[in-house]
């Protein structure tokens, strides 16, 4: 999968579950096999989090979950 699709699928991903429950890393261990994507570690997804959380997308919770914020909403 191409660099920048696979970062805005996987955004995506983290925005729409976001939308539903706060969520953290371990929510998204094998989230995305289930989805037939493979190839998608750990560290890509942390990216991704504090990716969303520089664009206010994302807030820190706590040391380890992130609620989604209005403009999160607005996003997706």
């Amino acid at each position: 999968m191409h660099g920048d699709f696979k970062y805005n699928f996987i955004r995506f991903h983290i925005l729409n579950e976001a939308s539903k429950n706060a969520v953290q890393l371990d929510d998204f261990k094998n989230f995305f096999d289930k989805k037939d994507v493979s190839g998608v570690t750990d560290d890509e997804v942390k990216d991704q989090l504090e990716h969303l959380r520089g664009e206010n997308f994302l807030m820190k919770k706590d040391d380890s979950q992130y609620e989604i914020t209005d403009q999160g909403h607005e996003e997706i």
